[in-house]
């Protein structure tokens, strides 16, 4: 078999040999694989530095050009009536934060219960895996709960992540 530029390929063990390769006939924007997590494990936090939810995922983009698209959905956060709760999803394989700060602000004196979401695009430029995490803060020393739509120490709500490795 003969193909452009005047090459033939004359066996298999050619074309495994990188004649061919799977990056060659990908089509940049194709989802590549998808992974998703949820949880209703509760976390709280009683400080302004950013701490670890149990919302945590690891992918392995196959190509150092690939992107990774995720989708976080925080499902409750419950704070008091003074305190103002912060989510953000950090890459801890790269140390960098990828989707910057949602804040939740309480209302008319009363325990806050809010949805929120992230949505980022990251190029970590690796064929290392990528762990991707939803991390909480308050803006004070009073508690903030994450996955608690009463405002209490009782997980009430699900919180989920999505990644999906993207070709470049």
């Amino acid at each position: 078999m003969a193909i452009q530029g005047g090459r033939e390929i004359t066996s298999a063990q050619q074309i495994s040999n990188a004649i061919i390769t799977n990056d060659k006939l990908v089509t940049p924007g194709t989802v590549l694989q998808t992974l998703q997590f949820e949880s209703d494990s509760l976390t709280s936090s009683t400080t302004t530095t950013f701490v670890d939810t149990a919302i945590t995922l690891t992918i392995t983009p196959s190509s150092t050009s690939n992107k990774i698209l995720g989708i976080a959905v925080v499902g409750g956060i419950g704070v008091a009536s003074d305190t103002v709760a912060l989510t953000r999803v950090y890459n801890s394989t790269s140390t960098t934060v990828v989707s910057d700060v949602v804040k939740y602000t309480p209302r008319s004196g009363a325990f806050i219960i809010d949805h929120g979401s992230h949505t980022f695009l990251d190029s970590p430029a690796s064929t290392s895996a990528q762990t991707y995490v939803v991390q909480i803060a308050s803006d004070r020393t009073t508690v903030s709960y994450f996955n608690s739509r009463d405002g209490t120490s009782n997980p009430t709500s699900y919180s989920s992540i999505i990644l999906m490795e993207i070709a470049a």
